[in-house]
């Protein structure tokens, strides 16, 4: 699941930037709890994108998606392995049929119990369909404006119901130097990405709302993460940004016991 929430995160953040061809994007990203900050750094070139960050530096992923890959770099370790979008997709088929299944052999138990271990069970159940059980995110205009570097966004708050979960700060595309055709494509490979769409919400409306360049998560009335784009710059990239080093060895992915790996052409 680790995996998982890496390849989210990052399609959150980037995929809409894919139309611009020699691109380099700073992100940062704020633990408000700890004050806890992270960068990323986003270098893009056509169907091909590579993503590192400040954590560690111990891992970087390259993304093609052209050929539908993700790629994941352990540089500690000197290692690579592969995921296609097509085991993605099978996979998370698949965690949603074992979560049915667990929640089905639940239910079935319930009528057995007892009122307040009933109600015990039905939390548990609750956090394990986590987002299936999720109210869609509505955003609301507030008609304020927040800065966004030398320029200004739009305000929207996320409900979910009653409940403000998100806030984001929106910019037309214009303010990016790309079209309304090229966002509303990109965000639709996010989508393709993204464990659950609630996830990425936020950009299934970018046509009305604008493009989100700042994200703010909220928990209990707080605000618990804030995502920022911070700059970007049109710029060459080497294409060698684009490889695994060549002394670096393939190893198994996670995926491959879940979901059969294409066979390596001999």
């Amino acid at each position: 699941m680790k995996l998982f929430k890496t390849v989210l995160t990052v399609a959150f953040t980037f995929f809409f930037f894919h139309a611009f061809a020699g691109v380099k994007i700073v992100t940062e990203s704020v633990e408000h709890s700890n004050n806890e900050k992270s960068s990323g750094t986003l270098m893009i070139d056509g169907d091909l994108v590579r993503v590192e960050t400040s954590e560690s530096g111990e891992q970087s992923v390259i993304y093609d998606l052209k050929k539908k890959e993700v790629i994941l770099i352990n540089h500690k370790e000197k290692n690579w392995m592969k995921m296609t979008k097509k085991q993605i997709d099978d996979s998370k088929a698949h965690v949603k049929e074992q979560m049915k299944a667990a929640v089905a052999q639940q239910q079935a138990a319930l009528a057995q119990l007892a009122p307040e271990q009933r109600a015990q069970l039905e939390a548990q159940m609750q956090m394990m369909m986590g987002n299936e059980n999720k109210k869609p995110v509505n955003y609301l205009k507030t008609g304020k404006k927040s800065k966004w570097g030398d320029s200004e966004c739009e305000i929207y708050d996320g409900m979910r119901g009653d409940i403000k979960t998100e806030e984001i700060c929106t910019v037309v595309p214009k303010k990016l130097k790309c079209s309304l055709v090229e966002i509303e494509r990109l965000k639709q490979i996010s989508l393709d990405y993204a464990m659950d769409e609630n996830d990425v919400s936020a950009w299934k409306d970018v046509k009305n709302m604008g493009v989100p360049v700042i994200h703010r998560s909220f928990q209990n009335g707080k605000v618990v993460v804030t995502n920022t784009l911070v700059s970007f710059e049109n710029t060459k990239i080497p294409a060698e940004s684009f490889k695994v080093p060549a002394d670096y060895k393939q190893t198994s992915s996670p995926l491959d016991s879940v979901v059969p790996a294409p066979e390596k052409k001999k």
